[in-house]
């Protein structure tokens, strides 16, 4: 079964949240130090309202604030994940070892010696 609309939405937040690298740097979300896509700051506050989520207070001083799934959030996770029909339990998982389908390919490069530039 494919997910779509709200739920797809909320499982790619929470599969970033799951995979660790989220955080709240003064009023904008980012993900590994990187801005997150536009449409995922409503969801990641949508997802704090329903408490799914929460900030960590930060590191160090002026630092981001991690934000970490619940056990709510987890379990939400778990039953999105399962419903994707792609289920990979949080307390195994690797910590995100492959390309997530949520992200864009544009860094690929060809193999040395092509003559095709970048994947747009």
């Amino acid at each position: 079964m494919h997910l779509t609309g709200t739920e797809l939405l909320d499982w790619i937040a929470l599969r970033r949240v799951h995979e660790g690298g989220v955080a709240l740097h003064g009023s904008e979300y980012v993900h590994w130090g990187r801005k997150v896509p536009c449409y995922l700051p409503g969801v990641f506050g949508r997802l704090a309202d329903a408490e799914l989520t929460e900030l960590r207070d930060p590191d160090f001083p002026g630092g981001p604030r991690r934000v970490v799934l619940t056990p709510r959030g987890r379990k939400r996770y778990r039953e999105l994940t399962a419903k994707r029909g792609a289920w990979v339990d949080p307390e195994q998982s690797s910590g995100g070892c492959s390309v997530p389908p949520d992200r864009p390919l544009s860094r690929l490069r060809p193999a040395r010696g092509s003559s095709e530039g970048a994947l747009k």
